[in-house]
Order: structure tokens, then C-alpha cells, then sequence
């Protein structure tokens, strides 16, 4: 099966290149860096139209995680329009006129009214209030449109907050939550939380987001809802996430890390006996970024 995976550079792009290549899928790549894999590459960005459709000839499956995130949509709405609405709207053409039987689209969970509940509906009402999830829902209601009555099969994953283990000392990789406790913990044997430490989020393991998009890839799946919710299924606080960094650490490392809480101005001292509560799948993610950023 080919498959293309657009945003080869970014952390999921690029986890889902190396653990899908293990699937025996005919891997492509769309990334702004051409040279990044020994693979095919498409050209997203540059490629028109009748282009991209050629290049789709062999593609049985497409994966969109490309895009920009929240803080740059917010400084640079234009180019924002531009990667998140107008390049998937350009591919998602490209792919109805081609072999394409499949295409996934990372959207995100923000484009719900309301985020604070662990148990997320896809019929929730959707309400947007910035560029990020704004672009989001556009380019979801614009690629269901170019695809309705095709005979791709269409997904939706609303992603909440990926954990997702690094191979790669990328600054991109290392501003999601999860990946900067690591690094900390890695590299300064202590963990500093400068916002609110109580502010609760829905972690989620790769782990999650993988066996739903190998799922949605299956010849026989029983999909019914094209609008998929990644989520965990519960929230929890982010100072409850350091606490399970530290406790990996100390699990595998033998060293204790300690957690300072600037935003109360407190040191949160933490038992290292006692059992963490783990969120299932979290302790291979941790484990995957403490390892990479103690070594480089």
C-alpha cells in the first residue's frame, strides 16, 4: 500500500515514518526538507495541481499532519490560511481526481465549545475563538466537501494533547508539555513549571493516536463516524504529568527529580515509593525522550 505522510518533519510526521515502516506500507514523505528520508517525496508545496494529481499515481492512503501551531497561527494568521487551509484543500483535490482510497486529516480538539470535559462527543457543538482552531474547522468542513461523494474514505482525528516521545533535538519537538519535563529533567536533573501547574489537559499517548490510525488504514475496519476524538479519556493536571516524568526517572535513572512550581512559588515534593499514577501508554513515551535527550 503506498502511503503518503505530509509534515515528515514534525514529531508526528516523523514518528509515524519510522513506526509505520515496520507495517510494510510504501512509505512517501511531504516536507518542507526534501533530504530528510531516503524515500519518495512529494512536493506538496510547490507542485500544482495536474502535478500533485500525477504524483499521487501510486498513493493508496494519505496521513495530513502538516500544519502550523497555535503560537505561529496567532502571529501569522496570512500564512496560516495559506499551510492550513489552502495546501490540504490543494491535496485533498488532487487526491479526488487520482487512485487515493483513503485520506487522514489531523484536526484538533480545540474546534469543540467546550474542551473540559474528559469524555468528548464528535456531536458536541463546535465553536472556535482563534486562528489555530479556526483553520482547523475550515479546512475540515472544506476537505469533507471535496471528498463527499468520492470514493475516498475520509477521517477526521480531533487530536487532544499528543505525548509523543522524541528521537530528534528539534526545538519544534521539544515545546509540546511532555517533551519539555523531559528535557528538563534530562538536562538540569529538575523539573520547573512556570504556568499554572493545576491547569488540567487531556495527555494522550502516541500509543492511542497509532492504533486508531492503523484502524482507519485497515481494509476492514467498521469506522462508521469519519469524526474520530483522540483523547485518553481523562484529564489531568499538568503538574500531575511532571510528577510521572520524575517518576520514570527515578524508576530507570535511579535519580530524583525535583519539581519546582514557580507560578505558587513552592517546591512540590514528591514520594518517589509511592505508586504514580500512570496514564496507560505514557511510561514508553516518557521513557522513549528521556533516553534521546541523555544521550545527545
Amino acid at each position: 500500500m503506498g502511503l503518503l505522510i505530509t509534515g515528515a518533519g514534525g514529531l508526528l510526521g516523523s514518528r509515524l515514518i519510522n513506526d509505520l515502516f515496520d507495517y510494510g506500507y510504501k512509505l512517501n514523505f511531504s516536507s518542507r526538507n526534501i533530504d530528510l528520508y531516503e524515500l519518495p517525496y512529494i512536493d506538496l508545496i510547490n507542485s500544482d495541481l495536474d502535478s500533485l494529481i500525477k504524483s499521487l499515481d501510486k498513493i493508496d492512503s494519505i496521513i495530513y499532519t502538516a500544519g502550523m501551531n497555535y503560537k505561529d497561527c496567532k502571529e501569522d494568521p496570512i500564512t496560516a490560511i495559506d499551510i492550513n487551509i489552502r495546501m490540504v484543500s490543494k491535496l485533498a483535490l488532487a487526491a479526488r481526481k487520482s487512485n487515493v482510497k483513503k485520506f487522514l486529516y489531523f484536526s484538533t480538539s480545540n474546534v469543540y465549545a467546550d474542551i473540559s470535559s474528559s469524555t468528548l462527543s464528535c456531536i458536541a457543538q463546535t465553536e472556535v475563538n482563534d486562528i489555530y482552531s479556526a483553520s482547523k474547522l475550515s479546512s475540515e468542513i472544506l476537505i469533507s466537501t471535496l471528498l463527499e461523494y468520492s470514493k475516498i474514505d475520509l477521517y477526521i482525528l480531533r487530536l487532544a494533547n499528543i505525548c509523543c516521545g522524541t528521537n530528534s533535538s528539534k526545538e519544534s519537538h521539544r515545546k509540546t508539555i511532555l517533551n519539555d519535563l523531559c528535557f528538563q529533567a534530562a538536562k538540569r536533573n529538575k523539573i520547573q513549571i512556570n504556568s499554572d501547574p493545576d491547569t488540567h489537559r487531556d495527555f494522550v499517548p502516541f500509543t492511542i493516536l497509532k492504533e486508531n490510525i492503523l484502524k482507519c488504514l485497515s481494509e476492514e475496519n467498521n469506522i462508521e463516524n469519519k469524526y474520530i476524538n483522540i483523547t485518553s479519556g481523562k484529564l489531568t493536571k499538568i503538574k500531575d504529568l511532571a510528577l510521572m516524568v520524575s517518576y520514570v526517572y527515578k524508576k530507570y535513572y535511579g535519580t530524583k527529580i525535583s519539581i519546582y512550581l514557580d507560578y505558587f512559588k513552592s517546591f512540590l515534593d514528591y514520594n518517589h515509593e509511592m505508586e504514580c499514577n500512570l496514564i496507560e501508554g505514557m511510561e514508553g513515551e516518557i521513557l522513549k525522550s528521556l533516553s534521546f535527550y541523555l544521550k545527545n
